[in-house]
């Protein structure tokens, strides 16, 4: 949509296929090297990105955290389905319930629900953001982020959301722009999505096109 409205930019998607931040650092390490970049534009949902860069037992490159330091492991070349996850009492749990989460995933949301900012999967995902700024400093390029909040935060759209607001202090911190489309989106938010799905249909992508050219890119 936004190459189809505008000519003055060229938008290039470099965020595919990614489901973490990690991913995405790595793609920009490589696609930095491109000439004539003005923005640098991070979408960000806790939906997956934070969870996903430590999950250690699955197909994507993955962090860990030792010494306060990040560690970078590639991601495996097999991937074996331990016993307990092909028993059905377990599967019709998983279809029912946990929807593809597993043991690791729920230790750390507990831990990010309990211990916030201190939390093992936060301090990991904020270095990684950080590795990005980096980036975008050293080649002199704003860096803005989007941030797209979950299904459960537009149902609650008026209470306060620890991640987002994590978020945002971090970036202020951090002279990063920021923008958390709870603020932005319209009051019929579900005319946005296609029916029981977290993803943008058409009016969907039409809004964060006509958002990006109005509050990115003026």
């Amino acid at each position: 949509n936004l190459n189809k409205i505008q000519n003055d930019y060229l938008f290039i998607n470099t965020g595919v296929s990614g489901w973490s931040t990690l991913q995405e650092y790595i793609g920009l390490k490589e696609f930095i090297k491109m000439p004539n970049i003005k923005k640098i534009i991070l979408f960000h949902t806790v939906s997956n990105d934070m969870w996903t860069n430590i999950k250690s037992n699955g197909f994507f490159p993955y962090v860990s955290l030792k010494d306060n330091k990040l560690q970078f492991f590639n991601s495996k070349k097999k991937y074996i389905t331990p016993s307990y996850k092909r028993l059905f009492i377990y599967q019709y749990i998983d279809n029912k319930f946990l929807k593809g989460r597993d043991a690791q995933y729920l230790y750390n949301k507990i831990d990010f629900w309990i211990r916030d900012e201190k939390s093992y999967v936060w301090k990991t995902h904020i270095k990684l953001i950080k590795k990005i700024n980096d980036i975008a400093k050293q080649n002199s390029l704003p860096l803005v982020i989007i941030d797209i909040p979950t299904q459960n935060q537009i149902k609650y759209r008026n209470l306060k959301h620890k991640r987002l607001t994590l978020m945002n202090n971090f970036c202020k911190e951090n002279q990063i722009i920021y923008y958390n489309l709870l603020e932005h989106y319209p009051e019929k938010i579900s005319k946005l999505f296609f029916n029981n799905d977290s993803h943008w249909n058409d009016l969907g992508h039409e809004f964060i096109s006509s958002f990006i050219m109005k509050r990115i890119l003026k």
